[in-house]
């Protein structure tokens, strides 16, 4: 937990890096590295990200993308407003709150 809170408020990276490597290694193993054409992660409000200065999702994509050898683009989901911290909420509470605020910007190209 202590590792989590420090990629979250510290900006301690190597905590990403290690995880992705984790992760990587799973996506291996259970053959959904290969296919896999791209990597993104769910956008963290941008109040949020200012406050914070970076966004630790896009950090740990940004390094299993590098791990897996797979382009990555963190332009293909967006957020209509912010929402509680997710770990205030319920499993409930977070799939409501994921289908109300998150939107596909793929689907607003066509």
């Amino acid at each position: 937990m202590k590792a989590i809170h420090q990629l979250k408020d510290d900006r301690q990276l190597n905590f990403a890096e290690y995880s992705a490597k984790l992760l990587g290694n799973v996506l291996r193993e259970n053959g959904i590295a290969q296919q896999a054409d791209i990597i993104t992660s769910v956008p963290m409000h941008k109040s949020k990200r200012r406050k914070r200065g970076y966004d630790q999702a896009q950090k740990l994509a940004h390094f299993t993308a590098m791990e897996l050898g797979i382009k990555e683009n963190y332009r293909l989901l967006g957020r209509t407003r912010d929402t509680a911290e997710q770990h205030t909420l319920t499993a409930a509470q977070r799939k409501t709150h994921a289908e109300e605020i998150y939107f596909s910007l793929l689907t607003m190209q066509t």
